[in-house]
C-alpha cells in the first residue's frame, strides 16, 4: 500500500503520505479518480493494468519481448 500511495502522492502533487497506513477512504478515491482519468476500469482496486500505468507514468521501462536474433535457426525440443 505504501508504494501505491507515494506513487499516486507524487502523480497529484501531494506531499509524502505515512509508511504503514492502510488503504483509506481518500486513497480509494485517487485511485478511482487516477483510473477513471487513465481510462481504465475504475473500481478502485490496484490490478495489473492500474500498475503497468503508474509505472509508465513513473518512467519505469516495461520489459518487452525481442524477436529472436537466430530467426532462420532449427528450434529445439526444449525451447
Amino acid at each position: 500500500m505504501d508504494w501505491l500511495a507515494r506513487r499516486l502522492a507524487q502523480i497529484y502533487g501531494l506531499k509524502k503520505p505515512q509508511d504503514d497506513q492502510p488503504l483509506s477512504a481518500g486513497l480509494r478515491a485517487r485511485l478511482t479518480d487516477f483510473q477513471t482519468e487513465q481510462h481504465l476500469k475504475a473500481d478502485g482496486v490496484a490490478g495489473p493494468k492500474t500498475f503497468i500505468r503508474l509505472y509508465q507514468l513513473g518512467g519505469v521501462q516495461e520489459p518487452r519481448l525481442l524477436a529472436r536474433a537466430n530467426a532462420g535457426g532449427s528450434a529445439g525440443a526444449g525451447e
